[in-house]
C-alpha cells in the first residue's frame, strides 16, 4: 500500500517598493512560469535557510552542522553556475588569505575542472527537493 507523502504550504506575499532590489528580483520571478518560479524560490530558500530549520527542528549539533556544510556546498556551486551563466570574469587576487596559508603549507589550489554546460538547471543539485 503506498502512503502519500503529505505537503507543506507556504503562502506569501510581498509587496516591496519599486526600485528596490526585492522588486527587481520579484519581476524576474513574474516572467517566468508558477512552476519554474516555486522551483528557483525554494532551491534559493533550501541553501539559505536549511541549516535554521534543521536547527529549529532537530536540534543536534551534528546534524545541523552536517547540514550547515552541504547547503555551504551548494551555495558555492550555485554561485559558480551562476557565474559561468552570466559570463562573469573570476577575479583572482594575487594572494588571500587562503592561497598564502595553502603556499605556507605546500598546498595546491586547483580551479574546478568541471565543465558547465549552458543548459545546465542549478535545480539538478537539489535533489533535497524532490
Amino acid at each position: 500500500m503506498n502512503k502519500k507523502k503529505s505537503r507543506e504550504s507556504l503562502v506569501m506575499r510581498l509587496q516591496p517598493t519599486s526600485g528596490t532590489p526585492l522588486a527587481e528580483v520579484i519581476q524576474w520571478l513574474k516572467s517566468m512560469s508558477t512552476e519554474e518560479r516555486n522551483q528557483k524560490s525554494a532551491e534559493v530558500m533550501v541553501i539559505g535557510f536549511l541549516p535554521y530549520a534543521r536547527q529549529m527542528n532537530d536540534g543536534d549539533k551534528n546534524s545541523v552542522e552536517s547540514c550547515y556544510w552541504d547547503t555551504h556546498n551548494r551555495l558555492n556551486q550555485y554561485a559558480y553556475v551562476m557565474r559561468q551563466k552570466l559570463g562573469v570574469k573570476e577575479i583572482r587576487p594575487e594572494i588571500n588569505m587562503f592561497s598564502s596559508v595553502a603556499l605556507n603549507n605546500n598546498v595546491q589550489i586547483r580551479e574546478p575542472e568541471a565543465v558547465i554546460e549552458e543548459d545546465l538547471e542549478i535545480d539538478s543539485m537539489f535533489e533535497v527537493l524532490r
